[in-house]
């Protein structure tokens, strides 16, 4: 399902880009015509605005098509199991030692008492000067 949403994404993307390359092109065309100066100001507002969003898709596009390969290579990774590592017994041996004995560190050590009641007095109320 998620990868349904996302080609129906990118086939919008694309379809975006087939209809704003197309505007691109016409627009530096007609730029380089005779033309008053507040139409081409108009036109290369116009321009400036298409691009940024072509700018925009392809980059969506290209993260897109990262995250495309990421997953892949997850999945390539054995994603998601996460299988034990087999070692020497004598090294899960040494292992076990080794965490007995930070557990043990632990020992003798006890968390400080939280304050289970607060008492705040105020006082008596000033009234303030005018």
């Amino acid at each position: 399902m998620a990868s349904d949403l996302i080609s129906e994404r990118r086939d919008e993307w694309q379809e975006a880009l087939d209809d704003i390359v197309p505007q691109i092109r016409g627009l530096e065309d007609k730029i380089n015509d005779a033309l008053s100066e507040e139409l081409r100001a108009v036109l290369n507002e116009r321009l400036a605005f298409l691009k940024a969003r072509e700018a925009l898709i392809l980059s969506a596009i290209a993260a897109q098509d990262a995250a495309d390969a990421a997953e892949d290579a997850l999945e390539d990774h054995g994603f998601p199991a996460l299988p034990d590592m087999e070692i020497d017994q004598y090294l899960l041996d040494e292992l076990d030692r080794e965490v007995a004995d930070n557990l043990a560190a632990r020992d003798g050590f006890a968390a400080t008492p939280m304050a289970v009641n607060l008492t705040i007095n105020l006082g008596t109320p000033v009234t303030k000067p005018e």
